[in-house]
C-alpha cells in the first residue's frame, strides 16, 4: 500500500507536467476574468461581450468540440485498421 501514492505522483513519464502547461494558464485566465468581472461589474455590458447570446457561445463551443472529437476518432480508427493489417 506504500506504492500507490508515489505511483500517482511520479513525474518522470507522467502526463502531469504536460497537462499542467494547459490547465494552469486556463485556470489563471478564468480567475482573472472573474476578478475583473467583480471589480468592474459593468465592463461586460460596456465592451459588448454580454450582448452575445449564450446559445451562440454554446453552439460555437459544441461545434469546435465536435470537430476535434471527430478528427481524433477518425485518426484512431485509421491507426486501428493499420494495426490489424500488419
Amino acid at each position: 500500500e506504500n506504492w500507490l501514492i508515489p505511483l500517482l505522483f511520479k513525474l518522470q513519464g507522467s502526463v502531469y507536467k504536460r497537462s499542467f502547461t494547459y490547465a494552469f494558464p486556463s485556470a489563471l485566465l478564468a480567475f482573472v476574468l472573474v476578478l475583473v468581472d467583480r471589480m468592474y461589474p459593468g465592463y461586460r455590458e460596456d465592451s459588448g461581450v454580454a450582448s452575445q447570446d449564450s446559445s451562440v457561445l454554446w453552439s460555437a463551443v459544441t461545434s469546435t468540440l465536435l470537430i476535434l472529437v471527430g478528427f481524433r476518432t477518425r485518426q484512431s480508427l485509421a491507426r486501428f485498421w493499420e494495426g490489424t493489417g500488419l
